[in-house]
């Protein structure tokens, strides 16, 4: 592979395992594995600070990587104030005029083409996630319909504005201590972001598999375009909700 010599002759050491994973992660973004890892340190260090409360760190993490947050920092993305709203005001909708059937087809029909045990649609909101839609999630989060933001790999989507893939969440150096992995069972994860024709991210369609796997740029496509159709549902539910308190 194209980054095996630049990359592993640094001082970086990861195991052979890791680096195919690396490698074949920013072979599919059509980046370098030196970005990957440099925005990877960037996000989760300004991640942990502001976890912690230490505003100094974080603001030294920012300066570090020039000033900006780093491009997948969740916790700015996830908490942007207008975001959060679109996301409130879609929630009020579908509760409002019960939506779920026509999420439940896109759910069902993500599950059944890319042939995986689960698929959810996910509205990020601040502190959680919430299932408008879901099959075959385990309980009690099933019934629950929603997790603490803890569990969430639905966040980097949202972060990013881009597809979120991982073949094997065990080994992947933002999520490896995620709680979703046992909780939820999430070994490998897609999901594309739903979001709405003025730019909000308000979460995800996603599949979840309990078992490792490499997941293949006609998949992510198929993903993609069924999330693009359920923001379409979601925006005329949206509508309908506006038109009668109008």
């Amino acid at each position: 592979m194209r980054f095996n010599v630049g990359m592993r002759a640094t001082t970086i050491r990861f195991s052979d395992d890791l680096w195919e994973l690396l490698e074949r992660e920013t072979e599919r973004q059509g980046g370098s594995a030196a970005r990957f890892i440099r925005e990877a340190v960037q996000m989760r260090l300004v991640l942990e600070a502001e976890r912690r409360g230490d505003d100094g760190a974080a603001a030294a993490a920012r300066e570090a990587s020039g000033g900006r947050k780093p491009a997948a920092d969740p916790v700015g993305a996830v908490s942007d104030r207008r975001r959060v709203a679109a996301v409130r005001e879609m929630d009020r909708a579908i509760q409002r005029f019960t939506a779920g059937r026509a999420l439940d087809r896109q759910v069902a029909l993500a599950a059944k083409i890319l042939r995986t045990p689960s698929a959810a649609v996910s509205l990020v909101d601040r502190d959680r996630q919430v299932f408008k839609s879901q099959q075959g999630l385990p309980e009690p989060w099933a019934t629950l319909g929603e997790t603490p933001l803890s569990h969430s790999f639905c966040q980097y989507a949202v972060a990013t504005g881009r597809s979120f893939v991982v073949d094997d969440a065990r080994e992947h150096p933002l999520l490896r201590s995620s709680p979703a992995i046992g909780d939820l069972r999430a070994i490998a994860y897609a999901g594309a972001p739903l979001r709405t024709p003025d730019g909000h991210i308000l979460g995800t369609l996603c599949v979840i598999d309990d078992r490792p796997r490499q997941w293949t740029q006609e998949q992510v496509s198929i993903l993609e375009a069924l999330a693009e159709a359920t923001v379409t549902e979601l925006q005329l539910q949206a509508h309908r909700s506006r038109s009668e308190l109008t």
